[in-house]
């Protein structure tokens, strides 16, 4: 997530609680996915319903297993709470075992229905891009595009 966060969390800036516990993300604007869907803070939200669902039996799942909840603050903001204080906290959507997926794509497939995608889901559907580190010159800014 830091690739689509507007600014890190720290104490200075509010975004890390002194308690350990809560983390607020401040998400960028103008974000879409490969198919031009906007970019919300209902993906984050979405993503950690999905993958810590045990039923969706997702290789991420022990990622989230600190997280207490997300609350969806606005279209750009997300909290994250741990159950505990947590000194890593970035490790939840962060890196590969942290990877955000689109709610609008993947809502159908989530629990159980995750193994009922019949193929559906064999190309990834790409990651949000920004402009910035990451994109090429020539692609549109604030939009994503499919791996190749």
């Amino acid at each position: 997530m830091p690739v689509l966060a507007a600014e890190i969390p720290t104490l200075q800036n509010g975004g890390l609680a002194k308690d350990g516990r809560t983390v607020t993300w401040r998400l960028k604007k103008g974000v879409a996915w490969h198919d031009g869907k906007p970019f919300t803070a209902d993906d984050v939200v979405f993503t950690w319903e999905y993958a810590a669902d045990p039923a969706t039996a997702a290789v991420s799942l022990k990622t989230y297993a600190d997280v207490q909840r997300v609350e969806r603050l606005d279209d750009h903001t997300v909290k994250v709470v741990f159950k505990e204080p947590r000194a890593f906290w970035y490790d939840a959507f962060f890196g590969v075992r942290g990877a955000i997926v689109p709610r609008h794509l993947f809502a159908p497939y989530k629990g159980a229905n995750s193994r009922s995608t019949n193929g559906a889901m064999r190309q990834p559907p790409g990651r949000p891009r920004t402009r910035g580190r990451g994109t090429r010159p020539t692609s549109p800014p604030a939009r994503a595009s499919s791996p190749r």
